[in-house]
């Protein structure tokens, strides 16, 4: 009886170091997200340890942290399969590629672990994250904060609009050999900026995907899928 009460008062604190929403200052809430909020003011060594805690925000760390262990083993394999050298000059342009892939990953990682360490902490992580988007981003977070998502997601659009503009050219005038990946890559995309604008699927289910399966969590996995197509078509 004891050990069923000791379990018991185990799982209670577990599920009482989150808060609801009506809990949370208003900068902190997200919406049609009602429950799962980490206490605000968390600790450095709190958040790292919310990693293995069912909160709102441990799959978002999780879906952009996860992914960067498969494209850095990408890019080993990369340099390192038919004997090339990671120095030769054909392999120049993909090193930055690499790059920026696992960084716009690992910022997003860090910037969902330690966004309630303080108001200030959240501010500065989330500038870093969108910074890999652009500057525009950053703005959206002050100025525009009742169409904030929106103008982020065209921010996004716009800078990856730009990037792969010469793959959209060459897939317009029918000359891409690779045009399927690139197909495939907006596909990813553009199911991202859905989910991500129109809330879905925690819009039409408040509550209801507040720790698995809601917007965000999407729109991490599609942008990563997106990446992976990019790259095959490399």
């Amino acid at each position: 009886m004891s050990n069923g009460t000791t379990v018991k008062s185990d799982k209670a604190k577990q599920v009482s170091c989150h808060l609801l929403v009506h809990q949370m200052p208003i900068q902190y809430r997200e919406p049609y997200i009602l429950t799962g909020y980490r206490k605000p003011c968390a600790t450095f060594k709190g958040s790292v340890r919310s990693l293995t805690q069912a909160s709102n925000e441990t799959l978002n760390v999780w879906t952009h942290f996860l992914p960067i262990i498969y494209f850095i083993g990408r890019s080993i394999q990369s340099y390192t399969s038919n004997n090339s050298s990671c120095f030769e000059f054909y392999y120049y342009p993909f090193m930055p590629n690499y790059i920026g892939i696992i960084c716009y990953h690992l910022a997003s990682s860090i910037a969902h672990l330690f966004c309630s360490m303080s108001l200030k902490y959240r501010h500065i992580c989330f500038y870093v994250d969108y910074s890999g988007v652009c500057l525009i981003s950053c703005v959206s977070r002050h100025y525009w904060k009742k169409v904030g998502a929106v103008v982020r997601t065209l921010a996004f659009a716009i800078n990856l609009t730009y990037h792969t503009s010469p793959g959209l050219w060459l897939f317009w005038q029918g000359q891409l050999p690779s045009r399927i990946y690139l197909i495939r890559q907006w596909s990813w995309y553009l199911m991202a900026i859905t989910a991500y604008v129109f809330k879905i699927p925690e819009k039409f289910a408040p509550g209801k995907f507040d720790i698995v399966g809601h917007s965000h969590q999407w729109f991490h996995l599609f942008l990563s899928l997106g990446t992976v197509q990019q790259l095959n078509s490399l």
